[in-house]
């Protein structure tokens, strides 16, 4: 073993495949008689070589036609290759470190020059140059040197050490400070038909309680606060206020309070057409006309692969409703009872949207 968690729930390495020799990546659980899993496979090739400190997820390399890649694993995702810096498949990476936000450190090799550059890699930015980030930040770096490695990083991802090398194979060692920003994405958004109750599921990027966002509800200038409910790396909130039914945009954005002004960290719309809606006065809700018909709007802020569909009251999936990449700006989907007597929406039903 070569890296343990810091709450000691996880250790992981490598061992020696017993005919062939080459090392494999593992972990073990000391909680469970050490049981141990090939978690990359029973025959891969490659090395664990750090985990981050709830023991979550383990990061390292495997190798795959001759060329090492750098992963990660975690129970909810499995194995997932990061990739490298040039995107060139003969070139090799390593995931090195992992802090407690989930930030990878690593090394990626161009192989067409032979040097070797540190990345830094996040769930919402990819693998990115290290040396490209601290340069952004205000970093002085000779135009002549480059960081070949992270040697070290703080759990919260704000101070690494690191070498850096230059072309005549001089080699220092520097200590850098980063400025990591909260940053967030939609998960998934589920609106009742009835356009009574909408939830949104957000992914953050830290689950510091110091840099917790807020949502704000937006409809025709008059806004509203939804409470939020967080857990890890997420929080999701539940309107109650919604009425989407009144054919009129809701803007929801997520964000983050600073000392000067609010930093919207996602931003996302939505709305009904009421044309097909009408108040049933028993219920006291809104349900739909015969025919049973929707339209449902929503306003993107970036690119969106998107799959629509509609759910019961158990959350079991109904009817796919569309499942595409989504541009930035305004769509609208439709939502109709088919002549083949397929239904359209129902009381009691909802929309969820979830992004891929």
């Amino acid at each position: 073993a070569t890296a343990i968690a810091g709450n000691g729930s996880l250790l992981a390495g490598f061992v020696e495949h017993p005919q062939k020799g080459y090392r494999q990546p593992i972990y073990w659980l000391p909680n469970t008689n050490y049981q141990r899993s090939f978690y990359a496979g029973p025959e891969a090739q490659g090395e664990a070589l750090a985990i981050d400190t709830s023991g979550t997820m383990v990061v390292g390399y495997h190798v795959f036609d001759q060329v090492e890649h750098a992963n990660y694993w975690t129970p909810a995702t499995g194995l997932v290759e990061l990739g490298n810096l040039s995107q060139s498949p003969w070139d090799a990476s390593r995931a090195t470190h992992v802090t407690e936000n989930g930030t990878v450190f690593g090394t990626s090799t161009h192989s067409t020059w032979n040097i070797t550059e540190a990345f830094i890699w996040d769930a919402f930015d990819g693998m990115n140059r290290l040396q490209d980030l601290l340069l952004e930040q205000g970093a002085v770096i000779p135009d002549n040197i480059w960081i070949d490695e992270v040697m070290a990083v703080s759990d919260d991802a704000t101070r690494l050490l690191g070498s850096w090398r230059n072309a005549q194979g001089d080699q220092g060692y520097c200590l850098a400070r980063i400025d990591i920003h909260q940053k967030a994405s939609i998960n998934e958004c589920l609106a009742s038909i009835d356009g009574s109750r909408l939830e949104l599921d957000f992914k953050l990027s830290s689950n510091d309680p110091s840099r917790r966002p807020i949502l704000i509800a937006n409809r025709d200038g008059q806004k509203w606060e939804v409470p939020l409910h967080f857990q890890d790396r997420s929080c999701r909130g539940i309107d109650h206020q919604a009425n989407l039914g009144q054919s009129s945009e809701v803007v929801y954005d997520l964000v983050l309070e600073n000392a000067d002004n609010m930093e919207v960290l996602e931003h996302f719309s939505i709305w009904t057409d009421n044309s097909q809606i009408q108040e049933n006065p028993l219920a006291g809700s809104l349900v739909p006309r015969s025919p049973n018909n929707l339209t449902l709007h929503i306003r993107l802020q970036r690119p969106s692969n998107l799959v629509i569909t509609n759910k019961d009251e158990s959350g079991q999936t109904l009817t796919p409703l569309s499942c595409r990449i989504f541009e930035s700006g305004y769509h609208q989907i439709s939502w109709k009872a088919q002549a083949n007597g397929a239904a359209g929406p129902q009381p009691g039903q909802y929309i969820h949207i979830e992004w891929k």
